[in-house]
């Protein structure tokens, strides 16, 4: 904490990171042809009239079983791929949805579940609707006169120990390389008794307490705000933001429904085989979520959650989504 009493010189140094959807054919008899001439000649074009007309039959019968075996063959691929699934995870959570809405695999979908890292699509799209694409957190620097280096906190998430180096540079081509004689940190910008349910007194970097963080209330307000403008407050319960509270639940159509929102957006997830995803873990907890093209069905959203520790098995089915679908 410090006052703005103090004569102090503001660096012009800002340290901003971009962290920013049939024809039915029928067969007519035709008449044969009239045989004027009493001759050989004319008898046997009489013949290949009727052969041709049996012939035409016989095709448009082929081509009516070849119709019904196309018909058939997606709803195999579908059979094939659920039978997959459920071998891979029979009691787990998997739902697949296609770009037109049409839900291709459904398993245990009714069941809402606990998120974990998952939940961070939720926290970006809600960072996206509310503070748009161009925000910028900022962190600034202040020099006093006496060379006490004040630094105020903007609740930068990416402001950690691999920018500092970078930070470092910034600042000594800037203020100079004379000694400081005192570095202050101002971590006032929000408050400081902010408690984020699931963290705990470990020593593990994802129980490190927050700082510069806004108020809890205030941020879980707007965020079921907007839940409940795109009708998902009932089905995207959030606690907090990060994916580390075991209160957050979701369900698998609620969260299919905001990918669906976020996709303008999808390029922000992991990419890999085919697909772009968000994974969370925790003990008992393994989920994925994202986007998978397939061959058959084209880009699909699908949501995989299972109460395991083995986080193999969500790639494996997330493998069997693409390569049956």
């Amino acid at each position: 904490m410090f006052s703005e009493d103090f004569p102090i010189e503001e660096i012009n140094v800002s340290f901003i990171l971009s962290r920013s959807p049939s024809q039915h054919t029928t067969a007519k008899r035709q008449r044969p042809p009239i045989m004027w001439a009493n001759n050989s000649h004319t008898a046997l074009q009489g013949c290949k009239a009727k052969t041709n007309w049996k012939a035409r039959v016989g095709v448009v019968m082929w081509s009516h079983l070849l119709a019904c075996a196309l018909l058939l063959l997606p709803a195999q691929a579908l059979a094939g791929a659920k039978e997959k699934i459920a071998a891979l995870a029979p009691s787990g959570l998997v739902l697949v949805i296609d770009e037109n809405g049409h839900e291709l695999v459904v398993q245990n979908a009714d069941k809402p579940f606990v998120p974990a890292s998952v939940a961070k699509i939720v926290t970006a799209w809600l960072a996206m609707e509310v503070l748009g694409a161009d925000y910028r957190f900022e962190t600034r620097f202040y020099l006093n006169t006496d060379r006490v280096l004040y630094i105020r906190g903007g609740g930068d998430p990416f402001l950690i120990s691999e920018e500092l180096s970078q930070l470092a540079s910034a600042l000594v081509a800037t203020i100079g390389k004379q000694p400081l004689s005192g570095i202050v940190l101002d971590a006032s910008y929000y408050p400081s008794d902010t408690r984020i349910p699931g963290i705990e007194d470990t020593e593990e970097a994802y129980d490190a307490l927050n700082s510069a963080l806004v108020s809890l209330e205030k941020s879980l307000q707007v965020a079921n705000e907007q839940l409940d403008r795109h009708g998902l407050a009932e089905s995207i319960r959030l606690e907090e933001g990060s994916g580390i509270s075991r209160g957050n639940r979701f369900t698998a159509r609620g969260l299919a429904q905001l990918l669906r929102l976020f996709e303008p957006h999808a390029s922000l997830l992991r990419r890999g085989d085919g697909a772009r995803f968000k994974t969370g873990t925790f003990s008992g907890v393994s989920t994925l979520a994202g986007y998978a093209d397939t061959s058959k069905h084209g880009r699909v959203r699908f949501v995989i959650a299972l109460t395991s520790n083995d986080g193999g098995v969500r790639f494996r089915l997330l493998k069997a989504i693409r390569s049956e679908l």
